[in-house]
């Protein structure tokens, strides 16, 4: 087989690996009644998906030391600061050495999946890297309608437990996760369309974005879905401002009416976003939802280790709010000083900005893909601020694929048709 044939099927597989990641892990993980299983709490399907892709890298001949050898020495260094941070603590900090050798597997098959999906996109065309974006946004519009669809088969049954609604999710706030990362990647698609016809083509999934994240009933979400429109809008090419400005608009407008229709609970929904976020009376701690007393909390365990942190998967080994029953403290910035310390944010820190440093230069020579990936990077590292998506795989997966995309320019120059 050729190399150009193998790359084109390499292509075609990535995209469909990520179109079918979240739908498949929603109905894998739907139960009635809601239990706590082993493939929804470590996010087992997500995973499979990630080790398809390093799979199908060895089987084109990749050689993922070679790409690993080829980054940058201080990315290089930083990698491996955090996976041996991530081991040490296992070994000989973490109280549920268990778990934390799960969440240690777990952060090895995230690095080998960015340096296996770095390789990917570096050999991409500018034209794979927009379908591989487009893949992904129908892949979260299908997860949208299943998760739709499955809500309507359970609405007469009054033992059904709302709050649980386990599609893909461990509750109903994190469909919201799902939500604003659809609004911001197609956003992301429709500001940078070359043309209005191929504007409006992006409005059903940035409609079902819009739609998926007020259903959910998350304010975070909700929020951070019309922040990263604005954002997006600002950033457009100013000749397709407007236009771009009048279809997101009207996405909304069709969203809102349409995540109403079926309304499961009474913490579901528009309602409830509205009335929270008007509701007068209280502390902050109490309308941030106890966020201020897990914020202590988290920072009074984080001075006990400081420089190597408890380890992955810990938090609810040793958080004693809100009796223990949560899993991070809400903040990806706490959550990172908590299981890897000073050190290992660091470390993180470093990975992330690179990518940024070269945001500037995506936006200027490679709009079509620059764009989708600042929708998902935005609107992921919005609600991060006081909520962590990225403790859950398939949001970080997200995120490394847009941090991938605006590190690596493309190699091979194409106009996109997308």
């Amino acid at each position: 087989m050729s190399n150009s044939l193998m790359q084109r099927n390499w292509a075609h597989a990535a995209q469909f690996l990520v179109f079918a990641a979240l739908p498949l892990h929603a109905l894998l993980t739907w139960q009635v009644p809601y239990t706590t299983t082993f493939i929804r709490h470590y996010s087992i399907t997500v995973l499979a998906i990630e080790l398809a892709v390093i799979v199908s890298a060895l089987l084109v001949g990749r050689s993922l030391f070679r790409t690993f050898q080829q980054l940058h020495p201080i990315t290089r260094i930083a990698a491996l600061v955090i996976i041996g941070i991530a081991g040490v603590t296992t070994l000989l900090v973490a109280p549920d050495r268990y778990g934390a050798s799960i969440h240690l597997i777990i952060t090895i098959i995230h690095c080998l999946f960015a340096v296996a999906a770095a390789d990917m996109l570096a050999s991409f065309t500018r034209l794979e890297r927009r379908h591989l974006a487009i893949a992904l946004a129908l892949g979260l519009t299908v997860y949208g309608m299943i998760s739709y669809a499955l809500a309507l088969s359970v609405r007469n049954d009054p033992d059904f437990n709302w709050w649980r609604f386990g599609a893909g999710v461990t509750h109903v706030r994190h469909i919201g996760y799902y939500g604003v990362a659809l609004t911001g990647l197609a956003g992301g698609l429709l500001v940078s369309a070359p043309d209005s016809r191929r504007m409006a083509l992006f409005m059903l999934p940035l409609t079902m974005g819009f739609a998926l994240t007020a259903w959910s009933g998350a304010r975070t979400s909700f929020i951070a879905a019309i922040g990263i429109i604005l954002l997006l809008i600002a950033l457009a090419p100013r000749a397709g401002r407007l236009r771009a400005s009048q279809l997101c608009l009207l996405s909304f407008a069709i969203a809102l009416p349409l995540s109403a229709l079926f309304i499961p609970a009474p913490f579901w929904g528009i309602w409830r976003i509205l009335s929270t976020s008007l509701a007068q009376g209280g502390d902050l701690n109490s309308y941030s939802t106890g966020r201020l007393t897990i914020w202590r909390e988290t920072l009074k365990l984080i001075a006990e280790r400081p420089l190597l942190g408890h380890g992955e998967g810990q938090f609810r080994q040793l958080i004693t709010v809100e009796r223990g029953l949560i899993n991070h403290p809400h903040n990806a910035l706490l959550q990172v000083l908590f299981q890897w310390g000073v050190i290992g944010t660091l470390a993180v820190v470093v990975l992330v900005m690179n990518p940024l440093r070269n945001l500037r230069n995506a936006i200027r020579k490679e709009a079509e893909s620059a764009f989708p990936a600042i929708g998902l990077l935005g609107s992921l590292g919005a609600i991060s601020v006081v909520d962590d998506p990225l403790f859950y795989p398939f949001p970080l997966v997200m995120v490394i694929l847009a941090l991938i995309i605006l590190a690596s320019p493309v190699r091979t120059p194409e106009a996109t048709s997308g």
